[in-house]
């Protein structure tokens, strides 16, 4: 049996949120993916979609995914004061 390995992932923008889920795409459904926990450490509890920064001055959608939305399956947010 494997030791459990930690993969520490420091942002949730748009490299962080790829990196995440290049890891799991290329470990798969395996067992080297039950060995495997990934941290991502974020201030927010949300991705802020930068490039759309122009919607909420002209009154349109909101431009924030909440990281739970993002990585649905086997996610446990724990917020970090």
């Amino acid at each position: 049996m494997m030791k459990p390995l930690t993969c520490m992932i420091v942002g949730g923008g748009y490299a962080g949120i790829n990196a995440v889920k290049a890891i799991r795409e290329s470990l798969g459904e395996g067992a080297h993916a039950q060995n495997l926990r990934i941290v991502l450490i974020d201030k927010q509890p949300y991705h802020l979609r930068k490039v759309l920064l122009f919607k909420p001055a002209s009154g349109e959608a909101d431009i924030t995914l909440p990281l739970k939305s993002l990585f649905q399956k086997a996610f446990n947010l724990s917020k970090v004061q």
